[in-house]
């Protein structure tokens, strides 16, 4: 039974511990001064005639108040606290060598504090203790200014600075000049020329450099750079007046492939065909412009019939010149049949089959390269278009 009791008091607790709940109160209270105001979230039952609604309401509760003793009490505490807070580090305050602590707030009692300096080339506002041209350079008066609740009294004292410039601080006090530089060389912006300091105390030098501009480094690079540029531009060029003059060719060999076929079929041997082939572009088709393919087909026909040239090293040739694998391969045929005599109408006519086949299969390729290139002006085009119908909604909100 006593088990049972425990179990059953330790789950109650417990229920009581994490479950929320409600309780009623009719007052709250303030947190002592110095910790801030209470914010507290509380349910408001609101009843009428047998009738309860709930609210939710944030309450803020601001701190206890001190009275004006209790305020004059703490302000002589802070006092007599202060100059075993600010000696931090240092020995004494007859010997200040280090930073001190000066507080802006002593938590103990909460009272404010602002500090000023006599000499603030020696000891700052903040407490920052800067190197001197002395061993002993004399008494520095801090002067504190302590409120609290509106209440305020004056804290002073002298310290004694002993902290001379040497090689392991006179940096520090290079850095401090510097951060007050700007502030001191702006105080009369009449003056046409600026002076800048040479020196920082007696033993401290400044040598001022100015960054170099480096303009012809930057023109150097330019240039570099539009050299490549206009190289790439040249070599893009090239490659484009190669890919459209192997276009044109492979456009106009199936033609030509027709028309041997049709005359070698006609009973033409192979040299007469290519010679009436060149003889009827020349009347017909050249005068309404020039084509690559049979204008290379007109130098090695002219070649043949005026310096007696074989017909195979022309085919050669011709191959070369065009660079495109589909003539060199008729080119073999061709001199496979000047060299065995074999029949060339019906393997002509089946290269000609395949190269309509691989034309409309390039002309394919080349209509999905055109689709590929429109995308980035319609992308374009749509983020115009959304700019200009989303304006009008922006300017209005």
């Amino acid at each position: 039974m006593t088990a049972a009791a425990a179990v059953l008091l330790t789950v109650c607790f417990l229920a009581e511990c994490i479950l929320p709940g409600e309780e009623i109160v009719e007052s709250i209270e303030r947190d002592a001064y110095g910790k801030g105001d209470k914010q507290i979230t509380a349910v408001a039952e609101i009843g009428y005639k047998g009738k309860t609604v709930e609210k939710n309401v944030e309450l803020n509760i601001s701190q206890e108040e001190l009275s004006q003793e209790e305020k004059l009490e703490r302000l002589e505490e802070c006092r007599k606290d202060l100059p075993n807070i600010i000696v931090s580090g240092n020995t004494n305050l007859e010997h200040i060598s280090e930073d001190m602590d000066l507080i802006t707030y002593h938590e103990d009692t909460g009272v404010s504090v602002m500090w000023d300096t006599e000499a603030p080339e020696l000891i700052s506002e903040n407490g920052e203790v800067l190197p001197g041209e002395k061993e002993d350079n004399g008494y520095v008066l801090l002067t504190a200014l302590l409120s609290i609740g509106g209440e305020e009294t004056e804290f002073k004292c002298n310290v004694k600075h002993v902290l001379k410039v040497n090689e392991s601080n006179y940096e520090k006090l290079a850095e401090h000049r510097i951060s007050e530089l700007n502030e001191i060389l702006n105080e009369n912006s009449n003056e046409v020329t600026v002076d800048l300091p040479q020196t920082f105390g007696p033993e401290i030098s400044v040598v001022w450099k100015k960054t170099k501009e480096h303009k012809g480094t930057l023109i150097i690079i330019l240039i570099i750079i539009s050299l490549i540029l206009a190289r790439s531009i040249v070599i893009s060029g090239s490659k484009k007046k190669a890919e459209k003059r192997k276009e044109e060719i492979l456009m106009e060999f199936p033609g030509f492939l027709d028309k041997l076929v049709m005359l070698l079929s006609a009973g033409l041997i192979l040299k007469e065909a290519v010679d009436r082939i060149t003889e009827d572009y020349k009347e017909h088709a050249r005068p309404y412009g020039k084509k690559i393919f049979y204008e290379e087909l007109c130098i090695s026909a002219d070649m043949m019939n005026n310096s007696n040239a074989s017909f195979a090293e022309e085919l050669t040739s011709l191959a070369q010149r065009l660079e495109i694998r589909e003539f060199a391969r008729l080119s073999v045929i061709l001199k496979d049949s000047l060299n065995s005599g074999m029949e060339l109408a019906d393997k002509l006519e089946n290269e000609s089959m395949m190269m309509r086949y691989e034309r409309k299969n390039y002309v394919q390729k080349l209509g999905k390269t055109a689709d590929s290139k429109l995308i980035f002006p319609l992308m374009i085009i749509l983020a115009v278009l959304i700019v200009i119908v989303m304006t009008p909604a922006v300017m209005q909100m």
